[in-house]
């Protein structure tokens, strides 16, 4: 199958294993679309920074079991 997001690239950031595989999955098999899994936020970063190209969405968990609530973009703060 296909979806709006066939052959872009996706970042998904959730600290839960089992939320990432399952969405990961979805999307990629579902949509067709690239996806890279992240655990946390300092991951999210590497990953970002290992691209000049940004995602064309960014998925992220609302609420991570270690506190983090906040994503930086490009030294805008928003709210996760």
């Amino acid at each position: 199958m296909s979806g709006p997001l066939e052959g872009r690239r996706v970042v998904l950031v959730d600290d839960d294993a089992a939320v990432r595989q399952a969405l990961s999955l979805y999307l990629e098999v579902l949509d067709g679309c690239q996806v890279t899994a992240v655990a946390d936020l300092k991951s999210l970063a590497a990953a970002l920074a290992a691209t000049r190209a940004p995602p064309a969405l960014l998925m992220a968990d609302l609420k991570f079991k270690t506190g983090q609530r906040r994503v930086r973009d490009r030294g805008r703060e928003s709210c996760v």
